[in-house]
């Protein structure tokens, strides 16, 4: 078995090929298709499926990275510099700046598999990212985002009446029409948002 990995648009893509008695097989790596990949997809035939086999950690890694990869090619798109941090880490996942650099904010991203409440942790006031992006169905085809400021989170943040009184966003909380695929938020000579 023969394999490597391809940068195409930013984006990592594996390709293996197989040899078997009296042939080979090849194709790419079982994995996912993203609509930044659409084009890269179309041109070499073949497009990334998700693997049915895929180890549920792995898979919501794999969510994770789809609705980061993919808010990021939404920012930067629309003429934004995105620049990745750490994963894991405290604080925001996406560093962004205007070409200019005048302008810098910090991208929480949080990327479901389905439409769900997303968790906040034990208080608002640890939060830090300026902005945050909501992709539902980030594994699919046709994802959506819903962009909402520090502000907006902390305003429509619900918390558990027992237990641990964690705080949470509930679907139809993030979900509302402002919210969704609102981009030209993130431009202040737009719309006066910080």
């Amino acid at each position: 078995m023969r394999s490597s990995v391809e940068i195409l648009g930013g984006v990592t893509v594996a390709y293996v090929q197989a040899h078997a008695k009296g042939g080979g097989a090849s194709g790419y790596a079982r994995g996912f298709q993203h609509p930044a990949l659409a084009g890269a997809a179309s041109h070499f035939g073949r497009g990334l499926q998700m693997a049915d086999e895929t180890p549920p950690r792995h898979r919501s890694q794999i969510t994770g990275n789809a609705g980061l990869n993919y808010a990021a090619w939404q920012l930067s798109r629309r003429g934004w510099h995105v620049m990745p941090t750490i994963r894991n880490a405290k604080g925001s996942d996406l560093i962004v700046t205007d070409a200019d650099e005048a302008v810098f904010f910090g991208v929480q991203s949080k990327a479901l598999s389905k439409r769900s409440s997303v968790g906040l942790g034990l208080s608002l006031e640890t939060l830090r990212s300026d902005w945050w992006v909501i992709t539902v169905n980030a594994n699919a085809d046709n994802p959506v985002c819903y962009v909402l400021s520090l502000q907006d989170v902390r305003r429509i943040a619900t918390r558990d009446k027992g237990g641990e009184q964690r705080y949470w966003l509930e679907p139809r909380d993030y979900g509302r029409d402002e919210f969704r695929e609102a981009w030209h938020r993130l431009n202040p000579r737009v719309s006066g948002a910080s």
